[in-house]
C-alpha cells in the first residue's frame, strides 16, 4: 500500500488513477517506466495511457458480458 502513495507522489497522479492502475494488475514501482517524461512526443501521459487502457478493458468486458461467443451467429 505504501508503494501506491509513493507511486501517486512521485507521478503526480489521482487516487482515481492510482485505484484504475491497481485494477489493471499494474505494479506501482514500474509506473516509471511507462512515464512519458516529455522525451517522446508520440507517447501518452501517464494519466492519458492509464484511463485510455482502463476503458479500453473494460469496454472489452462489458462487450463479452454482453454478447457471449457461444450466442453469436456466423
Amino acid at each position: 500500500m505504501q508503494e501506491c502513495i509513493d507511486a501517486r507522489k512521485r507521478h503526480h497522479l489521482s487516487h482515481v488513477h492510482v485505484q484504475m492502475a491497481r485494477e489493471l494488475g499494474v505494479n506501482p514501482m514500474m509506473l516509471g517506466k511507462l512515464d512519458n517524461h516529455q522525451q517522446e512526443p508520440w507517447k501518452l501521459t501517464l494519466r492519458e495511457y492509464i484511463e485510455h487502457t482502463y476503458l479500453k478493458r473494460s469496454e472489452s468486458l462489458l462487450r463479452m458480458t454482453l454478447c457471449p461467443r457461444s450466442s453469436k451467429v456466423r
